[in-house]
């Protein structure tokens, strides 16, 4: 153990200034709002992969259907990759053998593959294959979770934020109440869903990329190398640039463990941006996992001249009741 600690030590700096893990420039950056987009354009990246695709996430469900892409009983399995996720992930493992694919979820999650019929399916079919590697992380301690959303890949492109590949998070921006196309695999249906991620090409992607290295370094799935720069780009053909030659910065959140420290950026971060005249501040969570968050933005937000905080929250556990449980106490100290 003591060396996995020295090793993530070594990838894993520590934070060049309260708030902020590290910068990293991007060449073009753009904010995707909500799953319609952002299954379109991650599967548009994921074929440009040539090296590497490193999935994080807290939930990962092979039985969902990307934006496009045949469907089993249609013709064309060589030339046309299919849609839904599981397949998906074979395919461009068998028509790149250059192309090694990670996927780290959160291990308390299995539970549902019980319920998720042929998931399990999906898994042995991957078995097989050396360059597809499927690990759950249960680096953490008891009662607690890995939230984090990230894809990078070849280290060059990378997206950070709040939607996961997984059922129950594909909308349009409309967020129409009843669309008969917002269903699970089973076919059951559910309610309008709304959330958003960023996704980042150049340095920022290499710090992400680090990033993901670590967590995978920490679950036990062994040390990643860092990738040499590969010629084009996995930006999407459909995605605008939004901004070209920014300054991004990380900041993270994970409690102390097995000889790993506790990490309170993403908490510095935010009240310290609540504290800063002159400017906006729109944290984002579906949950409030703790009271720290709160406490801090209160302080920060004690001058009722200076500042006006919105609180935007679900009526109904549609996380789960699990995490319902664990959550709602926080979350209802946090709205008093």
């Amino acid at each position: 153990m003591g060396s996995d600690v020295e090793k993530v030590a070594g990838l894993e700096p520590e934070s060049v200034e309260p708030g902020v893990w590290r910068y990293g420039k991007a060449r073009r950056a753009s904010l995707v709002v909500d799953g319609e987009d952002y299954f379109a354009l991650i599967q548009q990246a994921m074929v440009k992969a040539k090296r590497r695709i490193l999935l994080i996430g807290w939930d990962f469900d092979t039985r969902i259907h990307l934006s496009k892409g045949r469907r089993w009983w249609q013709k064309g399995r060589r030339k046309t990759y299919p849609s839904r996720l599981g397949s998906f992930v074979v395919w461009l493992a068998r028509h790149n053998k250059e192309l090694d694919i990670k996927i780290l979820k959160w291990s308390v999650g299995f539970l549902k593959w019980f319920a998720r019929g042929y998931m399990l399916a999906d898994i042995m079919r991957w078995m097989p294959h050396k360059r597809i590697a499927f690990k759950f992380d249960n680096s953490h301690p008891v009662g607690g979770c890995h939230h984090q959303k990230i894809v990078v890949i070849d280290d060059d492109f990378a997206v950070c934020g709040g939607i996961d590949l997984t059922a129950h998070r594909w909308d349009t921006r409309k967020h129409v109440e009843d669309d008969p196309q917002r269903g699970k695999p089973g076919g059951r249906r559910y309610g309008p869903w709304h959330d958003m991620t960023m996704m980042m090409e150049g340095e920022v992607a290499g710090a992400l990329d680090e990033l993901g290295r670590t967590r995978w370094l920490k679950a036990g799935g062994g040390e990643l190398g860092v990738l040499d720069p590969q010629p084009g780009s996995a930006w999407p053909d459909e995605l605008e640039a939004q901004f070209e030659n920014v300054e991004i910065g990380i900041a993270r959140t994970s409690a102390a463990y097995d000889g790993y420290p506790q990490v309170e950026e993403s908490a510095n971060c935010s009240s310290i941006r609540s504290r800063a005249p002159g400017t906006s501040f729109m944290p984002k969570t579906s949950i409030s996992p703790h009271a720290i968050l709160p406490r801090r933005l209160q302080s920060g937000c004690s001058n009722p001249i200076r500042r006006k905080l919105l609180s935007f929250t679900r009526k109904a556990p549609t996380a789960g009741w699990n995490v319902w449980r664990w959550t709602q106490h926080a979350r209802g100290s946090s709205m008093r």
